[in-house]
């Protein structure tokens, strides 16, 4: 039997006020070293890490984060099999999206 291949794993907290540095060094330090960690620039500062490994980040300490982090599995699509859209040409982007959202 084959062994099911590794899900990308999206990982999210919201920082406890004042605490933002802190998680940043913590996730920084506790991801997979092929993760990528991202932060948000808006009012609720949000760190998030998009992880190819799957582990996601486990155990963050609880005062610093203003809730529990949520982690979502994503599997990789190939970019051939995503449901025949054709790439838009230039210049007609707008149009092509509008036209995906009235379909669906």
């Amino acid at each position: 039997m084959t062994e099911p291949e590794a899900r990308t794993v999206m990982w999210e907290a919201r920082a406890a006020e004042g605490r933002l540095d802190e998680l940043l060094a913590f996730v920084s330090a506790a991801a997979d070293p092929s993760a990528q960690v991202y932060r948000s620039a808006g009012a609720q500062l949000r760190v998030v890490v998009i992880d190819p490994s799957g582990r996601g980040i486990a155990d963050v300490p609880s005062n610093l984060v203003a809730r529990a982090p949520h982690s979502w599995p994503f599997e990789l699509i190939p970019r051939s099999a995503q449901l025949g859209y054709a790439r838009p040409e230039c210049g007609s982007v707008g149009t092509d999206v509008e036209s995906w959202h009235s379909e669906g």
